[in-house]
């Protein structure tokens, strides 16, 4: 980084620009590979208006969030995907525990109920993520194709229970879709969900990209993840899977369950010509883009503006956090062997 690039600038991501693909449109004024760049002392914080994060699993964005909160240094940290209940609050990390985490502002991509529920807790602000809501594909003419795909999260069960009951969905689905005659194919990447399911090999469609995946694909049935609207952008309608005793944060204009008709469901989500679940379908995709910001480099300028409200940094604090992240690395590994050494 040249004298004059930092000069310029006004928005610091801690993450590399690869992060960011096809979410944010690159400006003059942001800087990316933030974190090691503030670890180095690169970085003059008086020259930035607001750090943003993506990555929640690094311990170096995790050490840096909490440095710069605690001198009031506004963070805000991007969802890259959508708000699941079970996956955001029983993942490994639990990413977006909200209340527990060091930032000040949330960038998500939700609707208009999951976005109630967070601003409790946090300040949010809603974008479009043209990753997930951006169509890429032709509609599929229903007339003429009805093939289904099934799919799952990549992380679509937490314990045996929900394993069991969603084993049973997707082969009570499967059975009845055989026996309609209807053609289907699988995209399943969990080894244990494909040995429950005895798939094929070259029945599972997990070679390609998704958006390859469902060109042919005129109905998705899954799980409810990112893929869901991906699906919807791109005019495929979807069926979610229901066998979690959550509430449900991505909505689907179908559903499969244990006590549910799946005949007549399958029967409704493949007929050839419009149905008022269409219209609903499309009234789940308007709630992700009414009223939610595009991050372009105009729309992080104005941002940019609002949270000039910064603090004054000493030339010396710029490397007060690598001497930080040494002291807590030591003090981490010193912990795990303290805490191995009782185990063992």
């Amino acid at each position: 980084m040249n004298k004059s690039e930092r000069k310029r600038c006004k928005v610091l991501f801690l993450d590399s620009k690869s992060h960011y693909k096809e979410m944010v449109t690159t400006g003059s004024n942001f800087v990316f590979n933030g974190g090691i760049k503030t670890l180095v002392g690169l970085i003059d914080l008086n020259n930035v208006n607001f750090v943003v994060f993506r990555v929640h699993d690094s311990f170096l964005n995790s050490l840096t969030t909490k440095w710069l909160t605690l001198r009031n240094v506004l963070v805000v940290h991007i969802l890259d995907g959508v708000f699941e209940w079970k996956n955001s609050y029983r993942s490994k990390h639990e990413r977006y525990v909200l209340n527990t985490c060091s930032y000040d502002c949330v960038l998500a991509s939700v609707n208009n109920l999951t976005y109630a529920y967070l601003t409790i807790m946090r300040e949010v602000i809603k974008y479009q993520n043209k990753r997930i809501l951006e169509p890429r594909l032709e509609s599929i003419n229903y007339a003429n194709n009805t093939t289904i795909l099934i799919t799952t999260a990549n992380k679509a069960y937490f314990d045996k229970g929900e394993f069991t009951r969603l084993i049973k969905i997707i082969k009570n689905t499967k059975n009845e879709i055989i026996s309609l005659g209807i053609s289907y194919k699988f995209r399943i990447f969990d080894k244990k969900i494909i040995e429950a399911l005895e798939i094929d090999s070259a029945d599972n469609y997990i070679h390609c990209s998704f958006n390859e995946a469902i060109v042919d694909i005129s109905v998705v049935l899954t799980t409810a993840s990112t893929i869901s609207l991906e699906a919807m952008a791109n005019c495929r309608r979807v069926g979610h899977f229901l066998y979690r005793n959550c509430p449900i944060t991505v909505p689907a204009a179908w559903y499969f369950h244990e006590s549910g008709d799946y005949r007549s469901t399958l029967s409704e989500i493949t007929m050839n010509v419009p149905i008022r679940n269409d219209v609903f379908q499309q009234a789940i995709l308007k709630e992700y883009t009414d009223d939610a910001i595009n991050l372009d480099s105009e729309t992080m300028k104005n941002m940019s503006i609002a949270f000039n409200n910064k603090p004054k940094f000493r030339w010396f604090e710029r490397f007060d956090f690598a001497w930080r992240l040494i002291y807590e690395a030591v003090k981490a590994r010193s912990f795990v062997r303290y805490v191995r050494g009782k185990i063992l």
